[in-house]
């Protein structure tokens, strides 16, 4: 566990000046940074852990992570233009996919039709029924 220097360490109070002063020590000071650095190495071995349960509090942990540990952002990087009191076309998915759809079957007939005329096709002519 991470102690402040002000916290009472167990045991009997000690004045925080006292540990200031030892503090100056090198052995006190390289056996006060070891504690600190164990207590971090447990902190992030329990936000590791947490990071894989299977609930919120696993996908907030692993979001944590990913943005302090890996650099990754959060940032949309979608941008908005135009003016403020202007509409906004709203189109549902499907919509989108059919346009996307029709502007590929047109590419497909327009190129079908250039084969076609390249290789001396003609029409076939209707069916009478």
């Amino acid at each position: 566990m991470i102690t402040r220097q002000s916290e009472n360490l167990g045991g009997d109070a000690i004045d925080a000046r006292t540990i200031k002063r030892r503090l100056k020590e090198p052995e006190y000071h390289e056996a006060w940074q070891n504690g600190v650095n164990v207590g971090k190495a447990r902190l992030r071995l329990q936000m590791v852990k947490q990071s894989k349960l299977m609930n919120s509090a696993g996908v907030s942990m692993a979001q944590f992570l990913a943005v302090n540990w890996l650099g990754m952002t959060n940032k949309s990087s979608v941008e908005h233009s135009g003016r403020v009191d202007s509409a906004v076309e709203v189109s549902s998915a499907r919509e989108r996919v059919n346009r996307k759809l029709d502007s590929i079957a047109e590419r497909i007939a327009s190129r079908v039709a250039g084969i076609a005329a390249a290789a001396g096709a003609t029409t076939a002519p209707a069916n009478a029924q």
